[in-house]
């Protein structure tokens, strides 16, 4: 309901005449192209905020969205962000296998460039999807009740010191 003001000619008064509106629909319709853009923007960049920036609402309109609607928007968003972690995971595989490009600079001028790789974001990956064979080292007790550090690959942790300093070709103090 929109109020219009309207003064009496006679009296002086301010007269106010309410005006209806046949609002449902233009809501319903606005409330769908809302949602429907905080989706778009949520599958590609999995990041609250630029997709209430986009859909042009405030900070907990989305979670009121998926309470009181859990099987239509609450599912949709659901959805968005499985896609969103497909997004983010193809990144940072890319990322790792392919690195990225980082400028170099000497004496204030570009010089070229050089490819970084990201190691990191590869480990956490492998751990993530074969946490059997990449998972963190751990602590066993083997059955005669004596502990025994071992790593994933059943390494004592002795031993992959030992192959540790041995790749890196660094020398045991008695060594010296």
């Amino acid at each position: 309901m929109a109020p219009k003001k309207k003064k009496s000619a006679r009296s002086g008064k301010i007269k106010v005449k309410i005006v209806r509106r046949k609002r449902s629909s233009v809501i319903k319709k606005d409330l769908a192209a809302q949602q429907e853009a905080y989706l778009a923007k949520y599958r590609t960049t999995a990041r609250h905020d630029l997709s209430i920036a986009a859909a042009k609402v405030s900070t907990g309109v989305p979670y009121a969205w998926r309470q009181q609607d859990p099987e239509g928007f609450g599912t949709a968003w659901h959805e968005a962000r499985l896609v969103s972690n497909a997004v983010l995971e193809d990144a940072a595989i890319k990322r790792g296998r392919d690195g990225y490009r980082h400028p170099v600079y000497q004496r204030g001028q570009l010089a070229g460039y050089e490819q970084i790789f990201s190691d990191q974001l590869l480990t956490f990956i492998l751990k993530g999807r074969h946490p059997e064979v990449y998972g963190r080292d751990r602590v066993s007790i083997d059955s005669k009740n004596e502990n025994k550090n071992t790593n994933t690959h059943g390494l004592t942790v002795e031993t992959a010191d030992a192959i540790r300093r041995q790749v890196l070709g660094i020398k045991d103090k008695g060594d010296a």
